[in-house]
């Protein structure tokens, strides 16, 4: 499924020049699907809206999704995210990083619905990606089932391993302009402090 994303600056089809700024890591898996009982919209489709605007409004460096594979998204006037399938490889999606993503971004930010497949390699790969990057703030948003305090935990303590700033919250997705705003003043107040 296709979600266009409207910049006014941007020329349609033209990737972004942002050099260093923002990794946002997105999780895709098969959980992602959940419909949301007030809204009637698919966890996934909440996801693209919050993209499409935090987009629209930072300087993201690099935009990935992340289920049992990794996905680098161009930053262009549209996204294109994968159904939601497969498990949370977080671990790989962290060691990705650590390989892909140049220059070192200024802030790290994932989002996601619960735990990974393996807990302990996901952290211990976030260890290696904090070494590496001289640990910048990291932000983890929990966006899945309120009730499901290990997910949070998890989530807590992934964050903890960041930087100064660093810091973990719990949104819920049927409510996407919340947590799109909160991202985009994350995103913007870390920048001015760099």
């Amino acid at each position: 499924m296709a979600y266009a994303i409207q910049r006014i600056k941007d020329v349609p089809g033209e990737p972004r020049k942002v050099t260093k700024g923002a990794v946002l890591l997105c999780d895709t898996s098969a959980s992602m699907g959940w419909h949301d009982t007030w809204t009637g919209k698919r966890r996934i489709d909440h996801l693209a809206e919050v993209l499409a605007y935090v987009l629209s409004k930072t300087k993201v460096q690099v935009l990935c999704s992340f289920n049992s594979l990794v996905h680098e998204h161009k930053l262009t006037t549209s996204v294109s995210l994968e159904e939601p399938q497969g498990g949370t490889d977080l671990a790989l999606a962290l060691r990705w990083c650590a390989e892909s993503v140049k220059p070192v971004p200024e802030q790290l930010h994932i989002l996601s619905d619960g735990q990974p497949n393996e807990p302990a390699g996901a952290l211990e790969a976030m260890r290696a990606l904090m070494t590496a990057w001289s640990r910048p703030p990291v932000h983890c948003y929990f966006c899945g089932d309120d009730n499901d305090a290990p997910a949070k935990a998890f989530l807590a303590s992934l964050a903890a391993l960041g930087g100064p700033g660093s810091g973990m919250d719990s949104f819920n997705l049927a409510t996407p302009r919340r947590l799109a705003k909160e991202l985009v003043l994350r995103i913007t107040h870390d920048r001015s402090a760099s």
